[in-house]
């Protein structure tokens, strides 16, 4: 294991070599500064810092692209970093778009007023929890129900979770040319299918959902990772997502597919971590008459499998374990690899809720 004196010592040195490019910046040898910054990164992937400061020299230098991942990259390690709110937010201004750059100017402003400073020199070492509080005591029995469903089954329901309005916010969401990624088309069923990465830090519909269902779903999930022996999760989304990019897991694998009456589909992830959740929530948001089923199926090549699923109507959370299931044998708990399948009846509007960031 490293010394903490070494990882000071790298630090330093990753610091200076930054200073170096920034330097390089000054004498106007943009080709030398984003030729060491990158370096930097490379060696120092964990420094929110950092990382912002790559992102206004990838500005500089004209890759807007890659200026904003840094910035969304900073902000995962550190939620709490204005200035790489700050920086983000000039950039979405310069792009024009005004309204997702208000928001993030307004984050920005708001953090550097609690902290009571300008400008964050060094970003705290353990982001902060996620603002929504956890599930309200009427769901309650909801969620024991579902923790029993989703033992037994490996999938279960909260019927009625989502209100109207909620599911109109989130079905928005498929036209926002700001937090979600370019449409993508898949190749379906009878019927037609797209969807849309969504990007960190998630706009507050889905940053809600899923601070609320993590908040539910991981007493269920201790409890199982406590069965096969394994550690306990984080308590919260953002010390999740913090285990997660110290893996190199920095891609958000949410997304919304828009659907047609008949498209059907397995769902693959661009490529998933070694720091997994055990659930994936899946949301039917509408419009009013929709219906999707949604399937948990054992992955066992050549025996027939198991398959158990739920129906959903808007405002219904499918809930369903990813990437395996508890299964018991004589009184000994194994997990039996899965697959989940969605088939929509009518035309829907479908979020698919991955908690743990994907490579």
């Amino acid at each position: 294991m490293t010394s903490r004196k070494a990882r000071m010592r790298a630090r330093r040195r990753s610091e200076r070599a930054m200073a170096e490019a920034f330097e390089a910046v000054a004498a106007g040898d943009l080709e030398l500064a984003d030729k060491i910054s990158r370096r930097v990164i490379a060696e120092a992937s964990m420094n929110p810092r950092l990382w912002n400061e790559r992102g206004e020299i990838a500005a500089l230098a004209g890759h807007l692209d890659e200026a904003e991942e840094c910035y969304r990259t900073a902000i995962r390690l550190a939620p709490e970093y204005a200035d790489a709110f700050a920086n983000l937010a000039r950039l979405q201004e310069s792009r024009g778009r005004h309204e997702a750059a208000a928001r993030l100017g307004a984050r920005a402003a708001a953090l550097r007023g609690e902290g009571g400073a300008g400008t964050v020199e060094t970003p705290p070492a353990a982001p902060a929890p996620e603002a929504p509080a956890p599930p309200v005591p009427v769901r309650a029995a909801a969620w024991e129900e579902l923790g029993r469903d989703l033992e037994a089954r490996g999938i279960g329901a909260l019927r009625g979770f989502l209100g109207a309005a909620e599911c109109a916010r989130l079905a928005a969401l498929w036209d926002d040319e700001i937090d979600l990624l370019p449409r993508q088309e898949l190749p379906v069923g009878a019927g037609a299918a797209g969807f849309r990465y969504a990007a960190e830090p998630l706009p507050p519909p889905l940053a809600e959902l899923r601070a609320e269902l993590y908040a539910g779903l991981r007493p269920v999930a201790d409890r199982l990772h406590a069965e096969v022996g394994r550690p306990p999760f984080p308590p919260d989304v953002a010390s999740f997502l913090q285990r997660c990019a110290a893996a190199g897991q920095v891609h958000c694998g949410t997304r919304l597919y828009v659907t047609d009456s008949g498209a059907e589909t397995r769902p693959e992830r661009r490529a998933a971590g070694h720091v997994r959740f055990p659930f994936e929530a899946w949301a039917c948001v509408g419009p009013a008459d929709a219906r999707v089923s949604v399937d948990v199926v054992d992955d066992r090549p050549g025996r027939h499998p198991k398959r158990h699923g739920v129906d959903l109507e808007p405002g219904t959370v499918a809930i369903a374990c990813a990437p395996a299931r508890p299964v018991r044998v004589a009184g000994v708990v194994g997990l039996q690899p899965v697959a989940a399948l969605w088939r929509a009846m009518g035309a829907a509007v479908l979020v698919l809720l991955a908690f743990e960031a994907e490579r």
